[in-house]
């Protein structure tokens, strides 16, 4: 810009430009002046912003901390409550049995207890929760067969199966469950090489996938893939390669000096190279070709090894810290310090050993942290490093949304709320969240699961859409007419095992028998089922007397609210009761067709799948 015009000075432009130098440089002083004053009050120790920098440390450190606890429900009242409130922790691992007392349960008894569990626990936490389990498959898996959930097979019997698909159908399996019961984390797959058959840790409790490593390889990518699927976290563990090991480090010191392989490592190496390494559990196992220090306390394994060498980018986390191989020979301080200091992100303290139970755990460990900050025994720069790398887990696997992904959701779960439900009879009539508030009520008073409910009301739509509606015409043989286009269906109805109980039905609500729709007969069998969960009338008298006591008033098949009460008793009658998969499939079965005769296989998987789908829906509603 030229200030000389016509021989005479421009004033003005260079006026505008003394003002700006000034007022910029008057703000930098202010603001130097601002961070002066800040930093002489933190050294003369200002007490609410020394208690802000403390607040916010605090709540770093929190969520680099997993912790296992007792109890099978978290009220308000509960220990963990506090706990999750108190100390903002990480997450929490749960289990079935309590090795201090030896007993059952700890924190898992059924299905339906753990999904509330959980729902309980994620109510609760202000920063959402890690909530995670060792469901290995075979030995190691605390959701058990026996306490209703699916089986799986050893990771060992996995890998026995070169084409994969057995690995690939287990882990769906174990990573479809672990979703529908709240669970974010799985603390597998091992991805130890089966140097050592005898093992007593790994290769002797079919831990392992194989003693090849590209086995393991291939086997750990599919497990990982199924689990990143369902939007499970998986920890790969026990870095860096326990198979080789000749002792249990649950019980004391486990030194591979002279078994460790290098072909121990490739595995990390290689699924990192993958991006599929999300997590990493270290082991408490000695090599002193390497170093003198427990892995999990090494910087030579967990810098220079885990994270130069093989680049990982994601989140270290410490085995149980309370097994042997580290209580025996180090400090509850020492301990803790010393494996952030050699570069875990996340210390696990499972509370699960016989050493006892800790109900203050927790509030230890952060204390433990806090202080050895203050004292600068940990930079305060490696709990930031670790904060965030499991604050950028946490966004990836959806466990934190950003506002954006918030907003998404809840337009989401308007649709999903907003959508007509279709059912026998009544199209485009009920909203999804209409019917699913009647089959939550249903719930309450049976206990079957409303994603299964409402799953066999659309199983049952499905069936009934190709074969229609029809009438009675014939009282003595029991034939009809499809309502469509009046084609002669003989088996409309059966004659001896439903006809009175169809008449009466009527007459007791005022119907006319010839004019009141019921379903048309399917290629095999009678037709003559009623109203939205199509009731064969001999089935429906079952119930009618108890639906009465509960609701007061004529029970009416056509009803909405009574046909689901009806069928959620009968449900629960079969099984369903449970919330197992056994027990939804058996119960799905017996309600199409009174038995359990796999030649109707294909309806207790239909209904289980639309369930599994429903199920997604009513965890983004609720």
């Amino acid at each position: 810009m030229s200030l000389i015009i016509q021989g005479k000075t421009n004033w003005k432009p260079l006026l505008i430009i003394i003002i700006l130098s000034v007022t910029v440089g008057i703000g930098i002083l202010l603001y130097q002046n601002k961070m002066e004053l800040i930093s002489k009050q933190i050294e003369v120790g200002n007490p609410e912003i020394m208690e802000l920098a403390d607040k916010n440390l605090k709540e770093k450190i929190g969520q680099m901390i997993i912790i296992g606890f007792r109890g099978t429900e978290a009220s308000e009242q509960s220990d963990i409550y506090k706990i999750i409130k108190d100390v903002r922790i990480g997450g929490v691992v749960l289990s079935d049995w309590d090795v201090p007392s030896n007993s059952f349960p700890r924190n898992i008894i059924n299905p339906a207890q753990t999904r509330k569990l959980i729902s309980d626990l994620k109510k609760y936490s202000d920063t959402p929760l890690f909530i995670g389990i060792d469901a290995e498959g075979g030995q190691v898996n605390r959701l058990k067969d026996q306490y209703g959930f699916i089986s799986i097979l050893s990771p060992e019997k996995m890998g026995k199966d070169k084409t994969l698909e057995t690995t690939r159908k287990e882990s769906e399996k174990i990573a479809i469950e672990l979703k529908d019961l709240g669970f974010n984390m799985n603390l597998a797959p091992v991805v130890d090489v089966n140097i050592n058959p005898k093992n007593p840790i790994i290769g002797a409790l079919g831990r392992s996938f194989s003693s090849n490593s590209e086995e393991v390889i291939n086997n750990a990518r599919v497990f990982i893939e199924k689990h990143t699927e369902n939007n499970i976290i998986t920890v790969a563990k026990h870095f860096p390669g326990q198979g080789s090991a000749t002792e249990d480090s649950h019980k004391g010191v486990v030194d591979v000096t002279d078994t460790y392989k290098d072909e121990e490592l490739i595995p990390y190496q290689q699924l990192n190279s993958e991006g599929l390494l999300n997590v990493v559990m270290t082991a408490h196992i000695i090599n002193k070709n390497i170093d003198d220090n427990p892995t999990t306390l090494s910087k030579v394994f967990l810098q220079d090894i885990l994270r130069k060498q093989i680049g990982l980018k994601g989140v270290i986390m410490s085995d149980d810290l309370q097994m042997n191989a580290i209580n025996d020979n180090y400090s509850f301080e020492d301990t803790i310090i010393s494996a952030i200091n050699a570069g875990c992100d996340i210390v696990y303290f499972f509370n699960n050993s016989s050493n006892g139970y800790d109900e203050n755990i927790a509030y230890k460990i952060r204390d433990v942290i806090f202080n050895a900050v203050k004292q600068g025994k940990i930079e305060q720069s490696r709990i930031t490093e670790s904060y965030n790398r499991i604050m950028d887990l946490k966004k990836r696997f959806k466990i934190i949304l950003s506002e954006q992904e918030k907003a998404e959701i809840s337009a989401k779960i308007k649709d999903i709320k907003d959508k007509k439900f279709s059912l026998i009879g009544m199209p485009d009539i009920m909203t999804f969240a209409e019917t699913l508030s009647i089959a939550d009520y249903v719930g309450e008073i049976t206990n079957v699961r409303s994603a299964f409910l409402l799953a066999v009301s659309q199983e049952e739509l499905s069936l009934v859409n190709d074969y229609e509606l029809c009438y009675v015409t014939s009282l003595e043989t029991g034939s009809g007419k499809r309502i469509s286009d009046n084609k002669i269906m003989s088996k409309t109805m059966h004659p001896k095992r439903d006809m009175k109980d169809f008449l009466t039905i009527a007459k007791d609500l005022d119907k006319n028998p010839y004019e009141t729709p019921v379903t048309c007969p399917m290629e095999f069998g009678w037709g003559g089922a009623m109203g939205p969960l199509d009731f064969i009338p001999s089935t429906w008298m079952r119930y009618k007397t108890k639906i009465e006591e509960i609701t007061g008033k004529p029970a009416d098949p056509w009803n909405i609210n009574d046909a689901f009460l009806a069928a959620g008793l009968y449900l629960s009658d079969s099984g369903a009761n449970l919330q197992t998969y056994d027990g939804e499939w058996e119960a799905a079965m017996i309600y199409f067709s009174s038995s359990t005769n796999p030649i109707y296989g294909w309806y207790g998987d239909n209904t289980l799948k639309i369930a599994d789908q429903l199920q997604t829906d009513i965890d983004l509603i609720k």
